[in-house]
């Protein structure tokens, strides 16, 4: 995430941001998150913490992941 500050480049399309809640890469960089959430995008659409899972999310939860991926999709979905 802190490429992004040091380069003053903001995301500007939608974002989400989806973690395991065991996760300590979330936490690596004190503030990066919060960075995230405020700061570094436009268009954030919130932070998701997957219950009881750790780094790969998407392969302890996959169907808890893909829910949330296919929420933020069709949030998004240009008609």
């Amino acid at each position: 995430m802190g490429w992004f500050f040091i380069s003053g480049k903001k995301i500007e399309v939608p974002s989400t941001f989806i973690s395991g809640e065991k996760d300590w890469g979330t936490y690596q960089t004190p503030g990066g998150l919060e960075n995230l959430e405020s700061d570094l995008s436009t268009q954030y659409q919130g932070t998701h913490f997957v219950k009881d899972v750790g780094h790969w999310v998407q392969q302890e939860q996959p169907e808890a992941t893909s829910k949330l991926l296919i929420q933020f999709i069709n949030k998004n979905r240009q008609i």
